[in-house]
C-alpha cells in the first residue's frame, strides 16, 4: 500500500486529474508486479478524453529520464496487460479504445494540455455526431468503417500484418524495436489499402493512411512489438 501511495502521490505532482482517471490510476497499480519496475519507472498516468467518435482512454507509463530500449521492453507485458485490464473493466466507457505508450514526465508534461483541452470538450448529440463524422470523414475511410467487422475485410487484414511479420527482413534484421515496428506498420498499411479498389486510389491518401494505421495499431500493435521482443538471431 506503501508503494502504491508514493505512485499516486508522485503522479498527482504532474497534474489535475478527473475522479475516472484516479479511479483507473489506483486499479493498475494495485495490479502491476511493483518488483518488476524499472528503477527509472515514475508511475502511471491515465488521460480519458473526448473525441468525435466518443471516450478514449490512454494510459502512460511514465520515466523519471530518458529511458533505454531494455526498458521500454520491460515495460511492455505490463502496458498489456493493463491495457487488457481496462478494457475488461472499463471497455463500454471508452468505445474509441485504450492505448498504452512510455513516455518521459518531461514529454508528457508538453502534451497533457492538449488531453486535458479534449476532456472539456463535451459530448455532441448523436445527430450531431454523426453530421460532423459525414463532414470530416472522407468516402474511402467511410467505406472501410462501415465494413470493419466483415470477415473479409477481418480476415485480409489479419493476414496481412501476419504475412509481413513472418516474410520481411524479420526482426533480427532491424537495429531498434521501433525500426521494426515502424517498418512492419508502414508495409501493412500500404499493402492493405493496394488490396481494395475502393480504397488504393483515395482522394485523400493521408486520412485513409492515417485510419488504417489506427486500425493496425489497436488490433495488432501489440503482436508486432512482441514478435520483436521474442526474437531469436543467430
Amino acid at each position: 500500500m506503501l508503494k502504491q501511495r508514493i505512485l499516486m502521490e508522485g503522479i498527482e505532482e504532474i497534474g489535475n486529474f478527473t475522479k475516472l482517471e484516479k479511479v483507473i490510476m489506483e486499479f493498475i497499480n494495485r495490479q502491476i508486479p511493483k518488483e518488476k519496475l524499472p528503477e527509472n519507472f515514475h508511475g502511471i498516468a491515465v488521460d480519458v478524453y473526448n473525441t468525435q467518435y466518443g471516450k478514449s482512454c490512454k494510459i502512460t507509463f511514465l520515466m523519471k529520464k530518458p529511458f533505454s530500449e531494455k526498458d521500454s521492453d520491460d515495460l511492455h507485458d505490463m502496458s498489456l496487460n493493463a491495457k487488457n485490464l481496462v478494457k475488461s473493466f472499463f471497455n463500454k466507457k471508452f468505445p474509441y479504445g485504450v492505448t498504452t505508450g512510455t513516455s518521459t514526465i518531461k514529454h508528457y508534461k508538453e502534451t497533457k494540455d492538449w488531453y486535458d483541452s479534449q476532456k472539456d470538450i463535451k459530448e455532441m448529440n448523436l445527430r450531431q455526431t454523426v453530421k460532423r463524422v459525414l463532414s470530416e470523414t472522407t468516402k474511402e475511410v467511410l467505406w472501410l468503417r462501415r465494413r470493419l467487422h466483415s470477415h473479409e475485410v477481418m480476415r485480409d487484414l489479419k493476414e496481412t500484418v501476419i504475412g509481413n511479420i513472418e516474410f520481411l527482413d524479420g526482426p533480427c534484421g532491424y537495429d531498434t524495436s521501433k525500426e521494426w515496428f515502424d517498418s512492419i506498420m508502414k508495409t501493412s498499411v500500404e499493402n492493405f489499402i493496394s488490396h481494395w479498389e475502393e480504397l488504393y486510389d483515395a482522394d485523400d491518401m493521408v486520412a485513409l493512411d492515417d485510419f488504417v494505421y489506427e486500425i493496425i495499431n489497436d488490433e495488432y500493435g501489440d503482436m508486432i512489438r512482441k514478435a520483436y521482443k521474442n526474437r531469436i538471431c543467430d
